[in-house]
């Protein structure tokens, strides 16, 4: 069997790992992102510029979604790593 070939069948095996992986991050991030992007808004940054508690709000809301989505991430980053050490514990 040669190193190609392992890889290929390492990628077959665990691609549904990797994958979700992928899909958690990318979807912690677009979800922040999405909030980053509609507060920069300028029909939304108008509305912010008059009304103090609807920037407090906004604030709090982008503050509390960042500590989510660093546990979030930090949690998921430890369950796919323990996943890969239970595989490669024969390595």
């Amino acid at each position: 069997m040669t190193l190609y070939d392992l890889a290929r069948k390492n990628i077959k095996h665990n691609f549904i790992h990797y994958f979700l992986y992928f899909a958690s991050m990318s979807f912690s991030i677009m979800i922040y992102y999405t909030l980053v992007v509609l507060s920069k808004d300028p029909t939304v940054t108008a509305r912010i510029n008059r009304s103090e508690r609807l920037s407090a709000a906004f604030t709090a809301a982008s503050i509390i979604l960042l500590i989510f989505i660093i546990i979030f991430i930090l949690y998921s980053n430890n369950f796919f790593m323990r996943k890969r050490k239970k595989r490669n514990w024969a390595l």
